[in-house]
């Protein structure tokens, strides 16, 4: 039975997926005439606040500061699978959730 589809999850958030495992998952696609296909999520960051945290630290921008993170990481990500399945001709197609 041959592998006909094959799907990569790129994970933004807190450390995104590594630019060789890109790599090697497009290979192995190459290799064995599958379409690949990735997808990418933004990570949401909700964390209840209270009196203390707020006064003590800007926990608000802290969030967003790990909330764009996510987000140009997963952009990122995108743009190093697209640019691997070209340079490797694999079909494939990319997916953004929350980009």
């Amino acid at each position: 039975m041959a592998i006909k589809d094959i799907l990569l999850v790129l994970k933004s958030y807190p450390e995104p997926t590594s630019n060789n495992a890109i790599e090697y998952a497009v290979s192995a696609a190459s290799a064995i005439g599958s379409h690949i296909a990735a997808i990418a999520c933004e990570t949401h960051v909700e964390v209840p606040g209270s009196l203390i945290s707020s006064s003590l630290i800007n926990v608000p921008a802290i969030i967003a500061e790990e909330a764009h993170k996510s987000l140009i990481n997963a952009k990122n990500l995108l743009s190093t699978f697209e640019g691997a399945a070209a340079r490797q001709g694999v079909l494939s197609n990319r997916f953004e959730s929350g980009l």
